[in-house]
């Protein structure tokens, strides 16, 4: 996620300079989105993980 916020930057500034186009930033903008939504996905993977590992091991009520 941090290498797709610096890529965004950097691609800004390029953009400001003349150097990449509204095309670039506009990908670059993408690829940060979706790093980030790959990291709340992941988050909640891990979420629901250790909540099954709780339940399995007896921490936790199955309230089903």
């Amino acid at each position: 996620m941090t290498l797709a916020e610096t890529i965004y930057s950097k691609t800004l500034i390029q953009q400001k300079e003349g150097v990449a186009s509204l095309t670039d930033v506009l990908l670059s903008d993408n690829t940060q989105k979706e790093a980030q939504q790959n990291y709340l996905s992941a988050l909640v993977d891990v979420m629901k993980a250790d909540l099954e590992l709780k339940k399995v091991s007896g921490n936790i009520l199955n309230t089903k």
